[in-house]
């Protein structure tokens, strides 16, 4: 029995401004990533459910919730 292939994609993330002490500086890195990784989720998920390949799991890291918001 052949299993269906599984394909990984990695959402590409804004640079992040260093060094993390200016929490101010912190606080408009997360925003970005947080709209800007929404923004290209979405577009993946739409892209590949055009495609007749609609995306199954998204496998996400806890703190960043908004990817299941997104999702």
């Amino acid at each position: 029995m052949l299993l269906e292939p599984i394909f990984l994609y990695q959402v590409p993330i804004p640079q992040f401004d260093f060094p993390i002490s200016y929490v101010n500086r912190l606080i408009e890195n997360l925003t970005r990533l947080k709209d800007s990784g929404s923004k290209t989720l979405a577009e993946l998920i739409r892209k590949y459910k055009h495609l007749g390949r609609p995306i199954d799991c998204i496998v996400y890291d806890s703190s960043l919730s908004w990817a299941l918001d997104a999702a």
